[in-house]
């Protein structure tokens, strides 16, 4: 999303490989704060539409954020 933000496109390619090494630098997790900052940093995101979803699907409530 910060990319997004940055004016930068996402490409994805099938032949690249990620390695995310889990909580390395994080250290003790906090998933409702977590939550709590994404929405803060992120949530406007949500208003805009993404150019690379149709507008002519429905998409399900699955791709919002809920908070517990």
């Amino acid at each position: 999303m910060r990319v997004h933000a940055r004016g930068y496109w996402i490409v994805y390619t099938p032949h690249a490989q990620l390695y995310h090494e889990e909580s390395t630098s994080r250290g003790l997790l906090n998933p409702a704060h977590d939550a709590q900052i994404f929405c803060a940093r992120w949530g406007a995101m949500g208003e805009q539409h993404d150019p690379f979803l149709s507008r002519h699907i429905l998409y399900p409530n699955p791709l919002g954020l809920r908070l517990e």
